[in-house]
């Protein structure tokens, strides 16, 4: 069988003019008729999801196709692994090697005949298998250290995540040569070009790869939103989402890192270390460690040349199920790669609007108390992990009842947001303002020295003084604050976010006690 690619001018005609988006569909489309090892691939997958399923029941299927037999037999019999006597049954294999290992040399056997089919030189085979599987080691392992029954269900995700790339560089090689060994190029910067040559990324052609192949949601997810942290936080298991988005942020090719890739990975690494008291060059150790055991298992094992209707006919009498669902129709999948792209961009749009208004308080804006939670337990871990001071300011606006029985809720409501604009014009963008309860608010100042701190709070008690509010009466309305301000040095020992909040409400009722209109803080200044 022949296979459709950019540089086969037999076919697509003059490649100085072929578009790549036309060659990669063609070839996409050719995808439906892979080798044997991928039904058994996918039927594996499948099958991780049985747990009544046993070791004789994964000898089947790994029967089913006699490479991947072959190879099942060799690696137990090689000096690596030591047996005593020859084995010459799957079942004794696979009861010798394990489910999990016998499941990774499937799906590693797969991809290595999937670069083969797309006609790869050894030298790209390697170095995208190389990559892939560092990123199934990296989600196995990160996943294993939250909630280890998802740690396998991880492997196969960071294996299978950057599926399209084979695909991208067999249709358009000198292109993507030249993307994959930039080392200046960003992982933004390098989907924004991946789209411009292909009108859809490597995570979007993936995806389409994924639906063709018909692999579970959970892999069709992992793949099309890997370099989307809050897409697979909202999709998946939390353990599984952070595993995925982490083996997501390693490269392409091992040998080229760019830097702010390599920053982005180590600040991800080091705040998800920290919550589980491991050091960041403990788990890359691990990584290497368990990453080199697995190459051993893949030394020399690019799929045979063969013929594919052969393959497909050996896997018939086990999977024919599956094989069936490979050979779809190519007119499909056609439209289904022309659409994906927009259907994408339109799912990831639509999940930051739902977690954007999930996090905000509907009246002022100001993120809602959860939110405000969730974000500033985060900054607060990064900023005692750094060793940086920081400091938390509690508003509450003085006489609201009385602003509410007077003027009626609709201007208390305008105070509120009048309050919200001044506070946001007095911090930093990368402080937290959120409103804790009817008209408290509460603010949180990451890497921020007293004095600065202390000016924040000035600033928004000055500022709420001096910009009266409007109610269309006579008089303007003026207000004033009580403000409670924790500052902590980074000498001191780690607090809670619960703890500093409720320690600067108590300072902020000391401002009230004390008349209002005032700055509590610590060390204690004068009003």
């Amino acid at each position: 069988m022949k296979h459709v690619c950019a540089h086969d001018a037999a076919t697509l005609g003059d490649p100085a003019v072929c578009a790549p988006e036309q060659a990669a569909r063609q070839c996409i489309a050719q995808l439906a008729y892979l080798p044997s090892s991928a039904a058994v691939a996918v039927r594996l997958v499948e099958l991780s999801r049985d747990a009544s399923a046993d070791h004789a029941t994964y000898a089947k299927v790994i029967s089913a196709d006699p490479a991947l037999c072959a190879k099942l037999l060799s690696v137990v019999n090689s000096s690596w692994f030591g047996v005593r006597s020859n084995v010459t049954r799957p079942q004794v294999a696979v009861n010798l090697l394990g489910i999990g290992t016998v499941r990774a040399l499937a799906l590693g056997f797969c991809l290595a005949g999937l670069h083969n089919t797309l006609h790869l030189s050894p030298e790209e085979s390697h170095d995208l298998w190389s990559a892939a599987l560092y990123k199934a080691v990296v989600a196995r392992h990160f996943a294993g250290l939250i909630d280890p029954k998802f740690a396998e269900e991880a492997f196969v995700a960071g294996l299978f995540q950057d599926i399209a790339l084979p695909v991208m560089l067999a249709t358009a090689r000198t292109h993507m040569t030249n993307l994959l060994a930039n080392v200046d190029l960003d992982a933004a910067t390098r989907l924004r070009k991946e789209h411009d040559l292909f009108k859809l990324d490597h995570a979007e052609m993936g995806c389409a790869i994924a639906q063709k192949l018909h692999l579970p949601d959970l892999y069709t997810n992992a793949i099309a939103f890997h370099h989307h942290h809050a897409s697979l936080r909202e999709l998946l298991p939390e353990p599984l989402a952070d595993a995925i988005f982490a083996a997501g942020l390693f490269p392409h090719h091992l040998g080229v890192w760019n830097a702010n890739d390599a920053r982005t990975l180590r600040t991800f690494l080091a705040d998800s270390m920290l919550v589980r008291n491991i050091e960041t060059e403990t788990f890359l150790a691990s990584i290497e460690s368990e990453a080199r055991e697995l190459f051993t298992f893949f030394s020399n094992s690019h799929a045979p040349k063969m013929d594919l209707s052969e393959l497909l006919e050996r896997a018939a009498s086990e999977s024919a199920d599956n094989t069936t669902r490979l050979v779809a129709s190519v007119q499909e999948l056609m439209t289904q790669v022309a659409t994906v792209g927009k259907e994408v961009r339109e799912i990831i749009r639509e999940h930051d609007q739902l977690e954007e208004a999930a996090l905000r308080d509907p009246l002022t804006g100001a993120l809602n108390r959860q939110g405000f939670t969730h974000l500033a337990n985060e900054a607060l871990t990064r900023t005692i992990h750094r060793g940086h001071p920081h400091a938390v300011i509690y508003l509450d606006l003085d006489k609201f009842k009385s602003i509410n029985d007077t003027f009626g809720h609709a201007i208390g409501d305008a105070a509120l947001r009048h309050l919200v604009t001044i506070a946001r014009q007095c911090i930093r963008h990368s402080d937290l303002l959120g409103r804790y309860g009817g008209d408290e608010f509460v603010i949180f100042l990451a890497d921020c020295p007293f004095e600065e701190a202390l000016q924040v709070a000035q600033r928004i008690r000055q500022h709420i003084t001096l910009a009266a509010l409007q109610t269309g009466h006579d008089q303007p309305l003026t207000l004033s604050l009580s403000i409670g301000m924790l500052w902590m040095p980074p000498e001191l020992h780690p607090s809670t976010l619960p703890d500093l909040i409720a320690a600067s409400d108590q300072l902020m009722y000391q401002a009230k006690r004390a008349g209002g209109n005032r700055i509590q803080c610590t060390p204690p200044l004068a009003a």
